[in-house]
């Protein structure tokens, strides 16, 4: 039993020293030109996401939402429009203040009523890739009421 005990104190030692190189490593990454607009307290996908549209490898896709503000999320070339939707809500959830937002936002009923529109496209096919839509580096889109939603 103590050998067990003993065991874990290790694991716990080693896992909690593995967690603060790896943040020292993040927070040198930060550090870079590159890098060095996003926020502190950015989460490793977001990171990646970065490093990829740096190499040209993901889009940055500025977001219209309904009252005129924007937001601007980066996906990968590859992605369809239900990865880029996901991308949208854990970025907006990221970004809204809880104050404004004191409920969280239901993304079944956003869904349900309104889907994203690229230069007049409702963009209805989720499995459908941002990039044969015509959608490039820089392009924007916005929210759309489905016809017949109220």
């Amino acid at each position: 039993m103590a050998f067990t005990i003993k065991q874990e104190q290790t694991k716990k030692e080693f896992d909690d020293r593995t967690i603060n190189e790896e943040r020292k490593v993040f927070e040198k990454l930060l550090e870079d030109e590159l890098l060095n607009d996003l926020p502190k307290d950015v989460t490793l996908e977001e990171l990646e996401r970065h490093i990829a549209l740096e190499k040209g490898e993901a889009l940055a896709i500025t977001v219209r939402k309904l009252n005129d503000e924007t937001i601007t999320v980066i996906v990968p070339q590859t992605a369809t429009v239900e990865q880029l939707k996901k991308i949208l809500e854990k970025d907006i959830a990221r970004r809204e203040e809880p104050a404004m937002f004191p409920r969280k936002i239901s993304w079944r009923y956003v869904w349900k009523n309104f889907c994203l529109n690229f230069m007049g496209y409702r963009m209805l096919d989720d499995k459908a890739k941002v990039m044969e839509l015509g959608i490039r580096n820089q392009s924007e889109i916005t929210f759309a009421r489905y016809r017949g939603a109220s």
